[in-house]
């Protein structure tokens, strides 16, 4: 993901809590072309370096589910902008990106 030179980023969050409750990241899940990166935010607690590819105008974001993702990434400081797609299934992503892959 360095230097956010992609056009398309598929992204999708895993949290800890209850709804009512609040929510912390437990698990950030993001695509692009043949890689797919997963980052444990219980560990990695410094999700600033994401900033530059979620906050970049000209990619766009493939969202599972892209309110809750936006109000989550937005309370530790992190905007989602750009041209934003609701709704993917995950299962079909992470297929075409390990496809990808093995080409």
């Amino acid at each position: 993901m360095k230097g956010s030179n992609h056009e398309i980023v598929m992204l999708d969050l895993q949290k800890l809590g209850h709804r009512r409750l609040g929510s912390r990241i437990r698990l950030v899940q993001i695509a692009i072309e043949s890689e797919t990166f997963l980052i444990d935010a219980l560990r990695v607690s410094n999700l600033a370096p994401l900033r530059t590819a979620f906050g970049n105008q000209s990619i766009t974001k493939v969202i599972h589910n892209a309110s809750f993702e936006r109000r989550i990434l937005g309370s530790v400081g992190l905007e989602l902008n750009g041209s934003l797609t609701r709704s993917w299934p995950p299962a079909v992503c992470v297929a075409t990106t390990r496809m990808a892959a093995i080409r």
